[in-house]
């Protein structure tokens, strides 16, 4: 022994500190499709900021992209966002992350599918989402370059 005494635990008194949890400030929720590979790392990363957290929850889709398989996202929708979290948690906005997708089916439609188990709860897409940007911005003459 090297002469030191023992270090005494008291175990029903451990001591203890709590934080906000988990999404203190904000607690954002994404439906990514089962073959995207880069979406919840490219989020995390962005979305690494104190009291922020970000759940997900992947659809199925077919790896041919067609306007019928874009369409058959739809029906999985409202199973994701129940997915996402138990509906008694807090869940502050649902985005729905298949650009051609929310494209073939609709914003509207994409809302209303998000909110059957999430009423009133915000959505978007990543249309809608640049739209947005854009009129907050007050961009009115814009040009995109994409791979699509």
């Amino acid at each position: 022994m090297d002469g030191t005494r023992p270090l005494a635990i008291d175990l029903q008194n451990l001591p203890y500190r709590t934080d906000r949890g988990a999404g203190a400030r904000a607690r954002i929720g994404a439906i990514v499709l089962a073959t995207d590979h880069t979406m919840e790392a490219e989020w995390r990363e962005m979305l690494a900021i104190d009291g922020v957290a970000f759940f997900v929850a992947r659809i199925w889709n077919d790896a041919q992209i067609t306007p019928d398989t874009l369409a058959a996202l739809g029906k999985e929708i409202a199973p994701a966002t129940r997915l996402i979290l138990p509906n008694d948690e807090r869940l502050d906005s649902v985005a729905f992350g298949c650009t051609s997708g929310a494209m073939v089916l609709g914003d509207e439609f994409v809302e209303r599918e998000a909110r059957r188990h999430r009423p009133g709860i915000p959505v978007t897409s990543p249309m809608l989402a640049g739209i947005e940007a854009l009129k907050a911005l007050g961009l009115r003459r814009v040009a995109l370059l994409t791979p699509y």
